[in-house]
């Protein structure tokens, strides 16, 4: 299992240095090491108390962050990848976190109603998706009058593959090395090690894993030398947060 720590821990003190917009009143707390965030724009309608936090090494290009209301967080985890990422926030107490070595090629996130948005690291994301904590119109029971349609959290487990146009509605939860098929709708509860595909998105296939790397099996993608860099840099960075957590 991933240690979902790498999306967590950079968060120390001695991680980052501090600085605020004093006319967004948006804090940013940038790692020391070298994020990239070449056209990342933040709007701020209104609110206080926000922040945003740039993990090692990071890079965030051509995306932009849209917040309204209070107390709201995002997270950008260590050698996270994202590009052309809509990032909107509406109302208060609010988190959107992208965990370490996640990569984004473009994609909407929309976190409403104090709810969160969890992508814990090692994710690859295609392009057009939506993830969205809302259905932001109400609907209500005749006989209660209550509304039933709540938002909800969305949590994605580690090493999750989400195709192209892929659209994952409010309450999902995707389990760790699963595969969502391009153009898929998501709801409810995904199994992990599956692939899953269609509207709603059904489990076609359980029993699997995937690797951004093209190997024919298993055995060859672990023994390339694509892998052997990649698990170095992973290693590299637990060896650098568990040395600062020491320090702390």
């Amino acid at each position: 299992m991933i240690d979902d720590s790498l999306s967590e821990t950079f968060l120390l003190e001695k991680d980052v240095c501090y600085s605020e917009d004093v006319q967004t009143g948006v804090s940013y707390y940038y790692s020391k090491l070298d994020a990239i965030t070449e056209g990342f724009s933040v709007n701020i309608k209104h609110g206080n108390d926000n922040k945003i936090y740039f993990g090692k090494s990071c890079t965030i290009l051509k995306s932009r962050a849209l917040i309204a209301g209070n107390g709201n967080t995002v997270i950008f985890g260590p050698y996270c990848d994202l590009n052309n990422l809509d990032i909107r926030i509406k109302g208060n107490n609010n988190t959107i976190i992208i965990g370490a070595f996640t990569s984004i090629g473009s994609a909407k996130l929309i976190a409403i109603g104090g709810k969160s948005i969890n992508i814990s690291p090692f994710c690859m994301f295609s392009t057009g998706i939506i993830v969205d904590t809302s259905d932001h119109h109400s609907i209500y029971d005749l006989d209660t009058g209550l509304k039933i349609n709540i938002d909800a959290d969305v949590n994605l487990n580690e090493k999750v593959w989400i195709g192209r146009n892929v659209v994952i509605n409010k309450g999902t939860m995707i389990g760790a090395n699963t595969v969502i098929a391009q153009g898929s709708i998501c709801t409810g509860s995904i199994d992990s090690n599956s692939i899953y595909a269609g509207v709603p998105a059904r489990q076609l296939k359980s029993n699997i894993t995937w690797s951004r790397m093209p190997a024919n099996s298993i055995e060859e993608m672990e023994s390339s030398a694509r892998n052997a860099r990649w698990e170095e840099k992973v290693a590299n960075l637990k060896s650098y947060l568990a040395l600062n957590s020491m320090n702390k």
